[in-house]
């Protein structure tokens, strides 16, 4: 679940934006899109780190196999569906979007690899060596969805800086 943590803080970074000069289609869109993810992906990801913390603290390795399975894995399949469900218009925003759909399932992969390795072994299913080879592919999909989100961060920067957006904390 370190792997929730540094992507809940990656995504705590993001604030609500304003756009400050003249706006465009693809500037309109590409906002719209961002402050979208900001406003109904991120407090699925605070949820997600919530139940991975509590995952994590749980006493029996069934029960929290269980409630990975049944509710963050889940959770995850709600942020997928969401960022898969748009259809930008314009490049700028389809390319910022690509990024974050391929953030997306290698994340959604990694945590159901985990959780297969996790089941197999309790199961019976798989060997113990077998398991941890499915863990090592849980773990290159992990640092794919990192280096993803990386880039995803990277492309935000420079979209900021061409479309002179600027951050704004909102107050709650």
């Amino acid at each position: 679940m370190v792997k929730m943590r540094n992507l809940f803080l990656f995504m705590s970074l993001f604030f609500m934006l304003a756009l400050v000069a003249c706006s465009s289609p693809e500037a309109d869109e590409v906002l719209d899109y961002h402050n979208s993810l900001v406003d109904d992906v991120q407090p699925k990801l605070e949820e997600i780190q919530t139940l991975g913390q509590e995952v994590l603290s749980m006493n029996s390795q069934e029960d929290a196999l269980e409630k990975q399975k049944n509710e963050v894995i889940p959770l995850l399949d709600e942020v997928k569906d969401y960022i898969e469900s748009k259809e930008p218009e314009h490049d700028i925003t389809k390319e910022y979007h690509q990024l974050k759909v391929d953030w997306i399932n290698a994340l959604r992969e990694s945590v159901q690899l985990e959780q297969e390795a996790f089941e197999g072994l309790f199961d019976g299913s798989l060997t113990e060596e077998e398991a941890n080879e499915v863990l090592a592919k849980s773990e290159e999909k992990t640092q794919e969805s990192l280096e993803i989100d990386e880039k995803a961060q990277k492309k935000w920067e420079d979209i900021k800086e061409e479309y002179k957006f600027e951050d704004i904390e909102e107050e709650e």
